[in-house]
């Protein structure tokens, strides 16, 4: 494959695309051009990934994604090395481990869950998005006292325990069949707007009104 230089946009800016294949060419082409936002594409674990070029782009690199299974890799502690990494995305569940709270700017991080993404003390995340999180529970997210805006979809939770009192303005539940629980929102103070979306077992109706009437609220059956 020859290698992509097509620089494309999305939300988050420009970003160059990086091939598995074409990693180590991939790499040099973006410390060449500076550019702050890189997606990682693997379709094939045929070949072994060395990340620790990846400390080439230490300088500037502030947004990365993963896209594909991420297998087999080698020197993945090189990515500590992207200390201006603000935000990251993980599409799906990945074999290595990962730790957030290593990136000392990160303040999003967008992932498909598994027991490898250690986040619970990103303590500098403001913005979270979670699929398929597999906890009955959110205490895993209780030290996250900078988060405002908490997306879960897709998963296994019951109830909401663990971000009571944290400062979350945009709560967005979607598709969590096990959730019943949701009477933790009367203890979040700065929370302005609310999605539930298919949450089947999930009603507002215990919730005080005075609660319910500052809020933006909107359900999608």
């Amino acid at each position: 494959m020859s290698l992509d230089k097509n620089i494309r946009e999305n939300i988050d800016g420009k970003y160059l695309t990086i091939y598995a294949d074409d990693f180590l060419e991939g790499i040099e082409f973006a410390r060449q051009i500076k550019i702050s936002q890189i997606q990682f594409v693997n379709m094939s674990n045929d070949i072994l990934i060395d990340f620790i070029n990846i400390e080439k782009l230490s300088e500037y690199l502030q947004v990365i994604s993963f896209v594909g299974i991420w297998e087999n890799i080698s020197n993945l502690n090189s990515i500590y090395s992207l200390k201006n990494i603000k935000k990251i995305y993980i599409q799906q569940k990945q074999k290595f481990t990962i730790d957030i709270s290593k990136f000392p700017n990160i303040i999003h991080l967008g992932c498909e869950y598994w027991r490898g993404i250690l986040f619970e003390n990103a303590l500098s995340l403001t913005s979270l998005v979670l699929v398929k999180f597999a906890n009955n529970n959110l205490q895993q997210l209780k030290k996250l006292k900078k988060l405002n805006a908490l997306h879960i979809y897709c998963s296994k939770i019951k109830e909401l325990k663990g971000i009571e009192y944290l400062p979350i303005e945009i709560l967005y539940l979607a598709r969590n069949k096990y959730l019943e629980d949701i009477l933790t929102i009367e203890q979040l103070p700065q929370l302005i707007k609310l999605t539930i979306e298919k949450c089947s077992n999930a009603s507002i109706d215990a919730i005080h009104s005075n609660i319910l009437n500052r809020i933006d609220i909107q359900i999608i059956k």
